[in-house]
């Protein structure tokens, strides 16, 4: 019986040994062979001067250092160190002048560019040495698959100059496109509705929402076209162009990887792998041709081992239920710790959250940002009176009033028992109050029927603040808190800016 089985161990040997040649002869890479015109360019260009996006990370950015980073960076230090010269980033302030220092002259080249037929004018790109999906996102109530088909007549969030744009512009007309000056400002656009979505490249998306601490926004389609990056060379340096396709040529996969794998964030991924897979499929393919003599040798052996496919293809396929019902129950824990069960609205926890992230937005990029807080006057006697089922119905009665009033992009909280707050985020001083004062007016005018034919009337006070410099979030809420203060103690239904409190005797007189 061993001198039958032989042969079998033979030919599995001689398998094994063609695919590990297969697989194993890829991993080797050649060395840079450059002609002698390319070596003398480079002695003669010991330095070589480049311009990048300083506010596109990972792809590309400056850290807190002032350090050219990213994963282009990762690649010319590489580059640089095979060929023995310095890949010099010149630093600019925007993507436009980094493209007008390239077309100028003064920097031989972008370190990472998307080809288009428009780029192709000014530039000659090199090998792509980078490929990322494009994806769409928009704000967490947007819960079905969309396409660019489903954007038409929307709002579509991109980055100024980026060549995106004009794939975009080309392909799908209808969209409404919205040009902003960085990818931090498009994703708040779109995390405060400004924006119906935005079109970001997948590592770029993941490394700013979570530097950003964005997290209303989620990934509601793939584009159908991906971006890849390459080196784009001004022409009048075109021989650079010929030494970074032999230089990238030559780079050996792991390291291409081991680069994208320290700045792409693996749990953000949208695109599968399926190469090594396929390797080991090929491989297995033909180890199955060469036993399948002994395979068929066995029926029992076969039946058994179709069951236990079957058997693990149900349990796949219950584990695949499982972990949707538990992402269905995760999304709505995330909803429900930081909502109001009674009005609807945003609870204390949640508003906080929110107006801490503003105010890094506004100490970062300035503007402006006013905060109410309102109280329903005298509600302690709607509940003793009429009982706490007409109180509720009066806190959402209020709740509704505010959120006909508001805009989309303002947040309203409930952070007390009878207690609101809005967050207007780009408002003054002047529009803020004129709100409130429409808030109040509405809610004095409104008449709510309670039980017996009684009718309820209900009166609110308001406070109102504006952020200034040097101010914390919990400093902004104590000013509107003094200012509700003073609107109460002047005998309520009145809205009081806390810009007069300084005006003011400490009774809350003029």
């Amino acid at each position: 019986m061993l001198a039958k089985q032989k042969p079998n161990l033979i030919y599995i040997v001689i398998a094994f040994t063609l695919i590990a040649s297969g697989v194993f002869a890829q991993s080797h890479s050649p060395s840079i062979v450059l002609t002698d015109q390319e070596k003398n360019w480079l002695l003669e260009h010991p330095v070589i001067p480049v311009a990048s996006d300083p506010l596109f990370p990972p792809v590309e950015f400056y850290d807190d250092q002032g350090i050219f980073s990213g994963i282009s960076a990762d690649f010319l230090s590489y580059i640089g160190k095979q060929l023995g010269v310095e890949f010099k980033a010149i630093r600019t302030s925007n993507w436009s002048d980094s493209v007008a220092l390239v077309r100028s002259g003064a920097a031989y080249m972008l370190s990472a560019e998307l080809k288009t037929s428009e780029n192709e004018r000014y530039y000659a790109f090199s090998k792509a040495y980078a490929r990322f999906p494009n994806i769409i996102l928009a704000r967490e109530n947007v819960v079905r698959k969309q396409s660019y088909e489903d954007l038409s007549g929307k709002r579509l969030a991109v980055v100024s100059d980026y060549p995106d744009m004009a794939i975009i512009k080309e392909k799908y007309p209808d969209i409404k496109i919205i040009e902003v000056k960085d990818v931090v400002t498009g994703l708040r656009a779109t995390a405060f509705g400004q924006t119906d979505a935005m079109i970001i490249y997948q590592p770029v998306a993941s490394y700013n929402l979570q530097k950003e601490g964005i997290a209303n926004l989620h990934v509601v389609g793939v584009a159908d076209f991906y971006s890849d990056t390459s080196f784009a060379v001004n022409k009048e340096y075109v021989i650079l162009k010929s030494i970074l396709d032999k230089a990238l040529e030559a780079m050996p996969d792991e390291e291409k990887q081991r680069i994208l794998n320290r700045w792409v964030l693996l749990k953000a991924d949208l695109k599968f792998d399926y190469s090594p897979l396929i390797k080991i499929f090929l491989g297995a393919s033909l180890i199955i041709l060469l036993l399948a003599a002994w395979i068929f040798q066995s029926q029992h052996q076969k039946k058994r081992l179709q069951r236990e496919i079957q058997i693990r293809r149900d349990k796949e396929e219950e584990l695949n239920q499982v972990m949707g019902k538990l992402q269905e129950v995760n999304r709505e824990l995330k909803t429900a710790v930081i909502t109001d069960p009674l009005t609807g609205v945003m609870n204390r926890r949640g508003f906080y959250e929110l107006m801490s992230a503003e105010h890094n937005r506004m100490i970062r990029y300035g503007g402006e940002i006013a905060l109410l807080i309102l109280d329903i006057d005298h509600f302690k006697m709607v509940n003793d009176r009429f009982g706490h089922n007409i109180g509720d119905r009066a806190l959402r009665k209020v709740t509704e009033i505010c959120t006909d009033i508001v805009r989309t992009i303002d947040v309203i909280s409930r952070i007390g028992g009878e207690e609101f707050a809005i967050l207007l985020p780009n408002t003054s001083t002047e529009n803020a109050t004129v709100l409130a004062e429409r808030i109040r007016a509405s809610v004095a005018n409104i008449t709510t029927k309670v039980d017996q034919g009684i009718k309820l009337k209900m009166t609110i006070s308001i406070g109102v603040a504006s952020y200034v410099k040097g101010d914390t979030p919990d400093s902004l809420l104590n000013k509107a808190d003094q200012a509700l203060y003073i609107a109460k103690n002047k005998g309520r239904n009145q809205v009081i800016c806390h810009d007069e409190i300084q005006q003011t005797g400490t009774d809350g007189t003029i």
